[in-house]
């Protein structure tokens, strides 16, 4: 019975093999930290990225309005639309800016009251669209017939002279819609901006 009590001591007070057990489970805690730090990592670089072709997406709508008022100044002054889907390429060839067929005098479109492409895809509800390195514009043009201030108006006195109008009369007013889209990275960006066109004054 001694004999039994005295090897349980001995185990119980033999440490040999402790320092196996704590290097381990340093070495696990160790572990447990890095690859927290390596998830935390990876997800910052996605959440970077992601914002990085947000930014990207924008950019590109937002510069497409300003080739986009060109465009529509260039239908307003062929008067009767386009004759002929309008395709406009770069030096080497390559397709940047085409006109849909349907939509050959988009200067004359009824007002967009909502945002157009809220039930259907840009991609089969657009007037134009503009080939971009990676993704695609589309556009969308809505107007509006304005009466200016004081257009109405004929200057009767002075040096103006019986029927002289103080300006053309109205104005037009477009809303350009722009969605800047590249499907294999799933990152959109939609953005509106209004452009004014003021008749010139014939009299």
């Amino acid at each position: 019975m001694n004999k039994k009590i005295h090897l349980y001591k001995i185990i119980l007070h033999d440490d040999k093999g402790s320092a196996i057990v704590i290097a381990m489970m340093v070495l696990l805690i160790v572990t447990i930290i890095g690859l927290s730090t390596i998830d935390n990592a990876i997800t910052e670089k996605t959440i970077a990225t992601n914002e990085i072709l947000h930014q990207q997406a924008f950019y590109a709508a937002d510069g497409g309005t300003e080739v986009a008022e060109q465009l529509i100044q260039a239908n307003i002054d062929s008067f009767t639309g386009f004759t002929k889907p309008a395709v406009y390429k770069d030096d080497d060839g390559k397709t940047l800016l085409t006109v849909e067929d349907s939509h050959l005098k988009f200067w004359i479109n009824d007002p967009i009251t909502t945002d157009p492409w809220v039930t259907t895809s840009s991609d089969d509800d657009r007037d134009f669209y503009m080939a971009t390195d990676p993704g695609i514009t589309n556009f969308k043009i809505g107007s509006t017939t304005k009466f200016s201030k004081g257009g109405a108006i004929e200057m009767a006195a002075g040096y103006e002279g019986r029927g002289k109008s103080a300006s053309s009369g109205f104005h037009l007013l477009y809303d350009i819609y722009a969605q800047h889209k590249w499907d294999d990275r799933n990152v959109k960006s939609t953005i509106m901006v209004q452009w004014r066109y003021i008749p010139p004054n014939t009299n």
